[in-house]
C-alpha cells in the first residue's frame, strides 16, 4: 500500500516561480507539514499560519485568541493527518504563513509511492528558485527586493544590503543539501 506522497508547495504569484517538492508519510500531521514548508522554504517559523479548508474552517495551532479567527472553526495540525485531505493524486490545499506578508502557497499531491527501505522522510527531492527572506512585505516586497539587489543605484540597495548584511542576493539560488539539513533539524530537533 503506498504510503509516501510527493507533495509541490509553490508560493503563489511569485515570479520566477519560487517552488519545492517533498516527500512525506501519509501519517505525518499538519504540524509535521508545517515545520516542513518551514524548512524547504527556509524561514524560522516566527509568525502564525494555517490550512484553510473553507471561509469558515482552518486547520492550525490553536490561535492564542479565539476571537482573532473571526469565529472560525479548526482543527489542531497536531491531530490531524495529512491522509484524511491529502491522499490521492490531484488533492490540494492551501497554506498561509505571516498574516501580514501573506505568504500564500499551494500544495498539491502530484504522486503517492511506497516507501523506500533505508530512505528517511520527509526530504526535499527538488525546488527551483532562492526563497524570501522572512518580513521582507510579501511577494510585492520581495520582488521590490530582488530588483534593488539587481540594480546598485536602486534607491533601496543600500538598506536591503544592511538588513540582509549580504552584498548580492541570487533570486536563482536553490541549495538542496541546505534546505535537507533544515528539514531534518526541523522535524527532529
Amino acid at each position: 500500500m503506498p504510503e509516501i506522497l510527493k507533495l509541490k508547495i509553490t508560493l503563489i504569484d511569485s515570479n520566477p516561480q519560487i517552488w519545492r517538492e517533498v516527500l512525506i508519510s501519509l501519517d505525518n500531521n499538519f504540524e509535521d507539514l508545517h515545520y516542513v514548508i518551514q524548512a524547504v522554504m527556509e524561514w524560522n517559523n516566527y509568525h502564525m499560519h494555517e490550512f484553510p479548508l473553507s471561509e469558515d474552517k482552518f486547520i492550525g495551532d490553536e490561535p492564542p485568541n479565539p476571537q482573532s479567527r473571526r469565529d472560525r472553526s479548526f482543527l489542531k495540525e497536531s491531530d490531524v493527518k495529512l491522509k484524511k485531505y491529502l491522499n490521492q493524486k490531484g488533492d490540494s490545499i492551501k497554506y498561509i504563513y505571516d498574516f501580514g506578508d501573506n505568504w500564500d502557497h499551494e500544495i498539491e499531491v502530484i504522486g503517492i509511492f511506497e516507501k523506500e527501505k533505508n530512505k528517511e522522510y520527509p526530504v526535499c527531492v527538488d525546488g527551483e528558485n532562492a526563497s524570501p527572506p522572512e518580513d521582507v512585505g510579501g511577494v510585492f516586497g520581495y520582488n521590490r527586493m530582488v530588483k534593488a539587489f539587481s540594480e546598485e543605484d536602486h534607491p533601496d540597495y543600500d538598506e536591503y544590503k544592511k538588513w540582509l548584511g549580504i552584498e548580492v542576493y541570487n533570486a536563482k539560488k536553490f541549495d538542496i543539501d541546505f534546505i535537507n539539513k533544515k528539514v531534518k533539524e526541523m522535524i527532529n530537533p
